[in-house]
């Protein structure tokens, strides 16, 4: 299996600016003991169960795990308008979209739109008709789509990022505004949602308002982290998609099949792909130059020390998305 160079997908020299872009704004919103101030403590989101454990601490917010669904959150939770203000006006939300989304797009459509995209289609070999992207940024996705047959919608509150979209792809039709607020009464075969509920105050109220925009027998496809991947498992609060207040919410394949069943969908399939797992770890030991015995026995293997990389790494593959341990997961509800 081919070695994929993640780096084309974040860009060390973007990513360190990112970071330090980060630490300034975060720093505005702590108080004096280093706690988040513009929120409040909540309950499990998805079950509204009191019964959370602690996991970690990082950038002003515990992140904690519910014992009844397995959901993982941040809390406090932020308020609406902090959040607004946050996408809108963000020093780092704007940095990422006008900056280093644009600059790895062509990594990004060959390595995660283009896969994302067939399966997709793997479930309307034949039958394409109207598809909605949920988040739809750019466009760069939803592109793809109408050039093999899809009749493509967007939503996107981000201004830049529809000023983009319909300066480079005029023939797609999009909303400004968030999915809790748009106001539709077309119906869809097919409602994607990339990279996007992790980000959100009420994940469970999007998947109901997603599940009553599709058609009778409409499909929902949903990309987000993997609380239980084996790289959010070994980094822990070291991993990159661990952080707040963008990432608020961490589901797993119980946590999500839950939330899908809960918000009314017949059916859930859960997918790993696996591929970025241990190049996030081994980028991670390289960061922090550790230097202990398995960090390693694993950059030997991953810098093809050993005759038997190679099959390592297709083994061990193979093996998270068996398992379902990969630190993303593609979900597919059926209505």
């Amino acid at each position: 299996m081919k070695k994929i160079n993640i780096s084309g997908m974040h860009p060390p020299n973007l990513i360190k600016k990112e970071r330090k872009i980060f630490a300034r704004e975060i720093a505005n919103y702590l108080d004096k003991k280093g706690n988040f101030k513009y929120g409040k403590n909540s309950n499990c989101p998805i079950c509204n169960s009191f019964k959370i454990k602690f996991k970690f601490f990082k950038n002003g917010f515990k992140f904690v795990k519910c014992q009844k669904c397995n959901f993982v959150f941040a809390n406090p939770r932020p308020t609406v308008d902090f959040l607004k203000k946050y996408y809108s006006e963000g020093a780092t939300y704007k940095y990422m979209q006008n900056v280093i989304l644009h600059r790895t797009a062509k990594f990004r459509i060959q390595i995660i739109l283009k896969p994302k995209l067939e399966i997709v289609n793997r479930f309307f070999k034949k039958n394409k008709n109207k598809l909605l992207d949920v988040g739809c940024a750019s466009g760069y996705f939803l592109d793809l789509a109408s050039k093999v047959g899809w009749d493509c919608y967007g939503v996107e509150p981000s201004p830049n990022a529809i000023k983009f979209l319909k300066k480079n792809f005029p023939d797609i039709k999009v909303f400004n505004t968030t999915i809790e607020e748009l106001e539709l009464k077309a119906k869809f075969n097919v409602i994607t949602c990339w990279e996007v509920v992790e980000h959100v105050l009420n994940p469970l109220e999007i998947f109901k308002k997603i599940y009553s925009l599709l058609n009778k027998k409409g499909t929902f496809v949903l990309s987000a982290p993997n609380s239980e991947g084996f790289d959010m498992l070994i980094l822990k609060e070291l991993a990159d998609a661990n952080t707040a207040p963008d990432h608020l919410n961490f589901f797993n394949p119980k946590a999500i099949t839950f939330a899908f069943l809960k918000a009314g969908f017949k059916k859930v399939e859960v997918l790993t792909p696996g591929i970025f797992d241990l190049d996030k770890i081994v980028n991670a030991i390289k960061e922090r130059k550790s230097q202990g015995l398995v960090d390693r026995f694993l950059l030997d293997l991953y810098e093809n020390k050993y005759p038997e990389h190679d099959k390592f790494r297709e083994k061990f593959i193979s093996f998270l998305q068996e398992n379902k341990w990969s630190g993303h997961m593609v979900v597919v509800g059926f209505k």
